[in-house]
């Protein structure tokens, strides 16, 4: 598969071939190992690598990005351009609904495909503040659950905002409250807050049923794992669910809640006030595991997540992963998911000698002259 590059992040003009197999690039820091990884994921996804913006990928000094597979018997590309006062940037996203792709046998839907990520900073989503923390989750699961989860949380968040709106229009104007409109917007944040709830729900019984094998990957055993999932209460404060099996929702007394966020001039009930914590030995994991368990920890769930709403092609973009980990626990790691993948990228610094993956430098794909 040929993947071309143009103004993306370090690369002026790049052609790159990519093989079939799963591989390791192996280079230096600043080589452009995360630029690759970045441009596969967003040509396969149409969005921007995790924890970036689009308008961030193109390189110094240009107003215009452009992503291609060459080999393919229809158009695939993304491309990204500059308004004329460089304050917005607009993309245009096509891909074929069967993609030939080199490492499956057929052509394949773009409904049987899946694409995960690892990034140093997953090794900190447990210690993230509650809304960082939320947003890294709500990731997760639309990779997992698709374009419904995904449209909840927007419809959520539009709610939100129109809420908040109509709040401060009435702090600010020292108006009454247009009780109607609020009415309107706060139901339909409940019915997508249920919405997310169930999926939430889902999730977290999957994974706390299946964190003990977890101990295999940490190569030690910790008792009593357990998700704490936190939601809003009908009186507006956060509470922990007794149970994460079969949950149920009424909607709250929304005059009394309505006062209530006014005089707290925020919202205080729906899904993106949630909160959790994995504990384990009755104690917050964030306090028990070291560094590398805890990245052991993010790869697992993510691992066990990419099984929970398995698709027929699963691909791998893993950045500098390698970091904190034993050489035992790498190779436990990256055979665990190799068994599961269809496709697997990993990028490393330092020496790998003793996995028995295929490496490779960027130049070795590089097919056009190395970045600037």
């Amino acid at each position: 598969m040929i993947l071309k590059l143009h103004n993306w992040r370090c690369f002026e003009q790049a052609d790159f071939s990519l093989p079939t197999e799963p591989i390791v690039i192996l280079d230096r820091n600043g080589s452009g190992k995360t630029s690759l990884l970045s441009a596969i994921y967003s040509l396969f996804t149409g969005l921007p690598f995790p924890e970036t913006k689009f308008i961030f990928c193109l390189k110094q000094n240009t107003t215009y990005f452009g992503l291609q597979i060459l080999n393919q018997p229809k158009a695939w590309f993304l491309n990204g351009k500059l308004s004329p006062n460089n304050h917005r940037l607009t993309t245009k996203w096509e891909i074929p609904e069967l993609l030939h792709l080199d490492f499956a046998k057929q052509p394949v839907s773009t409904k049987e495909l899946q694409i995960f990520t690892y990034l140093p900073t997953d090794n900190y989503w447990l210690t993230l503040s509650r809304s960082d923390k939320l947003r890294v989750l709500d990731d997760l699961l639309g990779q997992i659950y698709g374009p419904d989860y995904n449209y909840n949380l927007k419809r959520l968040q539009q709610a939100q905002t129109q809420k908040l709106a109509i709040l401060r229009h009435c702090q600010q104007g020292n108006q009454p409250l247009d009780y109607s409109l609020y009415l309107t917007y706060s139901q339909l944040l409940f019915d997508h807050s249920v919405k997310l709830w169930h999926y939430r729900a889902n999730f977290f019984q999957f994974w706390q049923t299946h964190l003990p094998k977890l101990n295999t990957w940490l190569e030690r055993s910790y008792n009593d794992w357990q998700i704490y999932w936190e939601i809003t209460s009908p009186s507006g404060h956060r509470q922990p669910l007794a149970s994460l099996t079969n949950p149920t929702w009424e909607p709250p007394d929304w005059a009394k809640l309505a006062n209530q966020e006014l005089a707290a001039e925020k919202l205080l009930y729906g899904a993106q006030r949630d909160d959790f914590k994995i504990w384990c030995n009755q104690t917050d994991c964030i306090n028990v595991l070291s560094r590398g368990e805890m990245r052991s920890l993010i790869l697992f769930s993510k691992h066990l997540a990419s099984q929970l709403n398995a698709k027929p092609y699963t691909i791998w973009l893993l950045d500098d992963v390698f970091n904190e980990l034993d050489s035992s626990r790498e190779q436990l790691i990256l055979q665990t998911m190799l068994q599961q993948a269809s496709w697997f990228v990993a990028t490393a610094t330092k020496n790998l000698d003793y996995l028995s993956v295929p490496k490779c430098s960027l130049s070795d794909l590089l097919k056009t002259p190395k970045p600037s």
